[in-house]
């Protein structure tokens, strides 16, 4: 009888950890959705900005103040 008992705590334990890991991969994949919806919002914007000409880039593809590459109009 013994031995059914532990079994049964050790599947009870396993359930548990399995739910756990569930769990946290949930909310890692909800945080990951949520960096992707604000990265296509920034790439959206940027692009928005470069089509109507706010921003410019440099010959080298990068936009950085530090070399001169980004020019605004106001």
């Amino acid at each position: 009888m013994e031995t059914v008992g532990l079994c049964d705590t050790q599947n009870r334990q396993v359930s548990f950890f399995q739910t756990a890991i569930l769990s946290n991969m949930d909310e890692e994949t909800l945080a990951l959705e949520e960096r992707l919806a604000k990265t296509r919002d920034l790439k959206q914007d940027m692009m928005q900005q470069l089509f109507i000409g706010k921003i410019w880039l440099c010959s080298q593809g990068k936009i950085t103040k530090e070399q001169g590459c980004l020019n605004t109009l106001s």
